[in-house]
């Protein structure tokens, strides 16, 4: 199956998905078993992500309202703080890029915690999380996946973390 998406000034992204012998029905019921846990989850969250790639942060943008998430952008640190201190009630979960302009993503936990210390964390790099520093050392940091990364198994962890 091909599966096409433009959207005009944003790209175009394409999803060709080809059948593989007994990996099929796997990846069915993973994508099925998600999709129940989105399904039964109370009202929407949000998800406030912070990544300077344009292309990675609209992508995984779209992916995550299409699972019936609300979602923030932000590109940089500075925006990031800045849309946490205007959403803080509402942001569940921050998917968070180690290296981003701006204010640090050190700097973006540190005071996410200190205005909502129940707020969860996911960390994301094309470093390694020993690479993550202090920024992972926070209590809660509930996950990290490194890029590139499967989107399936991103939106199953923010799932687990929302759960």
């Amino acid at each position: 199956m091909i599966r096409l998406e433009s959207v005009a000034g944003e790209g175009t992204v394409f999803d060709v998905l080809l059948p593989v012998a007994g990996a099929c029905l796997q990846v069915a019921r993973s994508s099925m078993v998600a999709n129940q846990r989105m399904e039964s989850a109370p009202a929407k969250r949000t998800v406030l992500i912070v990544e300077d790639e344009p292309m990675l942060r609209s992508s995984v943008s779209k992916v995550l309202r299409k699972e019936g998430l609300n979602v923030i952008e932000a590109d940089d640190g500075v925006t990031a703080v800045d849309l946490f201190r205007r959403h803080e009630k509402e942001i569940d979960v921050i998917l968070l890029d180690l290296t981003i302009p701006g204010t640090t993503s050190t700097a973006v936990v540190e005071e996410a915690v200190r205005l909502r210390p129940d707020i969860r964390v996911i960390l994301t790099s094309a470093y390694g999380r020993d690479m993550a520093g202090a920024a992972a050392n926070a209590s809660q940091v509930r996950g990290f996946i490194r890029k590139p990364f499967r989107i399936r198994e991103l939106v199953g962890m923010i799932q687990e973390t929302l759960a």
